[in-house]
């Protein structure tokens, strides 16, 4: 629908006495006004609602890091036209037009009654009856959309009695209502910049929309300009998200690192990496478009229905971002029953991953320990991480010869037959591997790529992967607070393997002495390199205070988790496993791992990981 498109060349006049909205009056400079139609009734009687059960064209996820798309709950999506979907961060207020038909053209929408912004509150999860935004003085017409809410501050479109065309204006809330809306065109530079509908980033330091402005690469384009001594700078050129088509509707998520927006009848995704936007990835499809996000990342966005090329109607979906999912390795106080169910229970408490991990060949056990917690986890509603591996400290465990390659793929295959794990990694820290036999590394790649295509025939659902050691990827010298070496990073290692999602071990306490001396980009540098859902397999930072010169604490164990947090926010991690809940009998500094003491009480770290993972 597009309301900006729409309504472009839309010129307003004031003909004889004008025409007036019937439920706005004006009676001796009084606002007074009359009650609105409700929508419903404006809706034409040969209108039938279009609902997901009778949509020819549903719009579908193509990320694993949302759920389907869904029509918002509650009062909003009638048989009319639901569009340009605003959501506030908190989640709980969303802006949107309406029109009773969408066949009707916009000039005769202006005085229908019910055309123009409505919000919505959100109550539970059920949003309730919207209102009408009123941003025109009575007696006066206007046609107002694409609205833009930051703070107590809206920017919206509008064709408006007085003006001719399209212009922007802008209202501030006060006590409850949309009051003061005055002309936006000179701050905003809509005539110079050709400004199209906006988003503003909430630093309030980028100004990005779409337009058809000289420059471009194709239809409309996403342009961003950058505020220098409070004013709108000349806008660039977004090349990178712009094709030869039409990109537009832009919304930059609140912490900057994500720009969404609109191209041939899907809604693309594009993250800022190191302050570089990178190629976009398209998120949903088909008929999906003016995307908005809240703070938890959930997608509000217009979803157009169709029949023969003709649009019926338009709704509200929301497509909702799958939870990150928390859990831990097996790792009990001891193999003792008792231990072990504590552990379970403590399992459960820390998140919904069990993970083990172990050789290969345990697969070929009946009743083996992979068999095991595949069963625990699934009787306890968690989900079984499997890990299988032919090496263990960078040699492998047996030699890579026909024989014991067969034993691997059969193993495998009959396994993943069996069990149909949800996630599946073959192969632990293999750049280690890498580092001590070149050789040895290359025949696992190729045995890897094997059992794969095994694993997938038998289990196509199973999320198949290898894991690699992060610290040492990256070009880190282990035990040095060197920055990382670029001439021995092994990104190109993740070309040699299919896989569903890429996984890491990371052990910053290796590299870094103090959580704070983290850069913020430390794990940024994986989108440079993969667009695939990022899967933290171990995460750990020690507790005591050794060895010299890498001392820690409890309460540095705890900050840890916390910048861990900030540092993979916005990442898309699917799956992030603490090593340990009981410290184990390892070397320094994994013996001081564990989330709780042997006394079972819990760590300052335990508390920090249990709420991250709720």
């Amino acid at each position: 629908m597009n309301f900006s498109r729409k309504i472009l060349t839309i010129a307003l006049f004031v003909i004889g006495a004008l025409v007036l909205f019937s439920m706005l009056r004006a009676g001796d400079n009084e606002n007074v006004q009359l009650p609105l139609p409700t929508r419903e009734s404006k809706v034409p009687k040969d209108v039938t609602k279009v609902t997901p059960a009778t949509d020819v064209n549903p719009p579908k996820s193509e990320s694993d890091l949302y759920c389907d798309p869904v029509p918002v709950n509650g009062l909003v999506n009638t048989a009319g036209g639901e569009d340009s979907a605003f959501i506030l961060p908190d989640g709980n207020t969303l802006y949107f037009f309406f029109t009773p038909d969408v066949r009707v053209p916009a000039e005769k929408q202006v005085t229908d009654q019910v055309t123009g912004i409505y919000v919505s509150k959100k109550v539970g999860d059920t949003w309730q009856e919207p209102e009408r935004v009123i941003l025109q003085d009575s007696g006066k017409l206007a046609l107002d959309g694409g609205a833009f809410v930051q703070g107590n501050t809206m920017y919206f479109c509008s064709a408006r009695e007085g003006y001719t065309g399209l212009h922007w204006f802008k209202a501030e809330y006060v006590n409850g209502k949309w009051r003061s809306w005055v002309n936006a065109d000179s701050e905003l530079k809509t005539q110079e910049y050709s400004v199209g509908e906006l988003h503003i980033t909430s630093n309030g330091d980028e100004l990005y929309f779409h337009t058809d402005r000289s420059g471009g690469g194709g239809g409309l384009d996403i342009w961003v300009s950058r505020k220098i001594d409070s004013v709108w700078a000349e806008p660039t050129n977004l090349v990178v998200v712009n094709s030869g088509g039409s990109e537009g509707w832009p919304c930059v998520t609140e912490d900057g690192g994500e720009l969404w927006f609109s191209r041939d009848y899907g809604i693309w995704r594009s993250l800022r990496v190191n302050g570089k936007w990178q190629e976009p990835v398209r998120m949903f499809f088909p008929l999906a478009g003016e995307p908005s996000l809240d703070e938890e990342g959930n997608v509000y966005f217009v979803h157009h229905f169709y029949k023969d090329n003709l649009m019926l109607e338009a709704d509200i979906y929301v497509a909702v971002k799958k939870p990150r999912t928390y859990g831990v390795s097996l790792s009990p106080k001891s193999s003792q029953a008792g231990d072990f169910q504590n552990f379970l229970v403590r399992a459960g408490q820390a998140g919904k991953v069990l993970r083990w991990a172990g050789d290969w060949l345990e697969l070929d056990t009946d009743g083996g320990a992979p068999e095991v917690i595949t069963e625990l986890a699934d009787s306890r509603e968690m989900v079984p991480l499997i890990e299988v591996s032919p090496q263990s400290n960078g040699e492998l465990i047996r030699p890579l010869n026909n024989t014991n390659r067969e034993k691997y793929l059969k193993s495998i295959g009959d396994f993943a037959e069996t069990h149909h794990p949800l996630y599946l990694a073959i192969g632990i820290e293999v750049n280690s591997l890498y580092i001590k036999s070149e050789t040895d590394f290359r025949n696992f790649a190729a045995l890897y790529n094997e059992a794969y295509d095994a694993v997938k025939e038998v289990s196509p659902d199973t999320k198949v992967f290898t894991v690699f050691q992060y610290e040492l990827l990256k070009g880190h010298t282990l035990w040095s607070t060197k920055p990382a070496n670029e001439s021995k990073s092994q990104w190109h290692l993740l070309e040699l393997f299919k896989s569903d999602a890429v996984a890491f071990t990371t052990y910053p306490c290796l590299v870094f002495t103090d959580p704070s001396e983290i850069p913020d980009d430390y794990y940024v540098e994986i989108r440079e390199h993969t667009l695939k859902p990022i899967i933290f397999s171990e995460i750990g930072w020690h507790s005591e205070e050794s060895p010299v010169g890498w001392e820690s604490s409890e309460a540095e164990q705890a900050a840890f988790i916390t910048r861990y947090r900030e540092l993979t926010m916005n990442l898309g991690v699917e799956i992030a496993v603490w090593s340990f809940v009981y410290d184990q009998n390892t070397i320094e500094p994994f013996r001081s791992m564990g989330l709780r003491r042997d006394d079972d009480t819990g760590r300052p770290a335990w508390d920090s990981w249990v709420k991250i993972s709720r």
